[in-house]
């Protein structure tokens, strides 16, 4: 007699396999996608406001002498600088989400395997966890501390001094 309730149970152990394979390629290849991007946007905001105050504190000629352009041209960069901000704690939750979730996925997929040895303690994202929220918290930070720079210079124009 054929038993039909354990292949059932198989069959349905194969699909929610093979479901969960799919769930867990889309998670990393959305995730590489969603660090890539940010982090090239990361890289030429980093370096574009570099540049800035490179200009800006290493020349005696000022490009903008109009103190209305000068304060918009401030806020610009101000915003710029919240914006980033918010996108790297954005991004760095998103990251321990995709995390969770791969973990998630590991456990029900390896339910029942002992496993030992270095490979036991699966990681989803592209980095340990602990390094992935230090880079991210460090982004926000250095980008949070631009915040005040270009607000008081807003305020208190360097050039307005001379």
């Amino acid at each position: 007699m054929v038993n039909y309730a354990s292949n059932l149970a198989h069959e349905m152990n194969d699909t929610q396999r093979a479901l969960l394979l799919k769930e867990q390629d889309e998670l990393n290849a959305w995730t590489r996608v969603v660090a890539q991007c940010y982090f090239t946007w990361f890289t030429f905001f980093v370096t574009f406001n570099g540049t800035a105050l490179a200009l800006l504190f290493n020349s005696s000629n000022f490009l903008i002498d109009n103190p209305v352009l000068w304060r918009a041209m401030c806020a610009v960069f101000c915003l710029w600088s919240i914006t980033a901000t918010a996108s790297s704690i954005l991004v760095g939750r998103h990251s321990q989400g995709v995390d969770k979730r791969l973990k998630g996925i590991y456990a029900r997929m390896y339910h029942g395997i002992e496993a030992t040895g270095q490979w036991s303690k699966a990681s989803g994202f592209l980095v340990p966890t602990g390094l992935g929220k230090a880079i991210f918290a460090i982004n926000a930070f250095a980008t949070f501390l631009l915040i005040p720079i270009w607000g008081f210079l807003a305020i208190f124009p360097p050039h307005a001094r001379h």
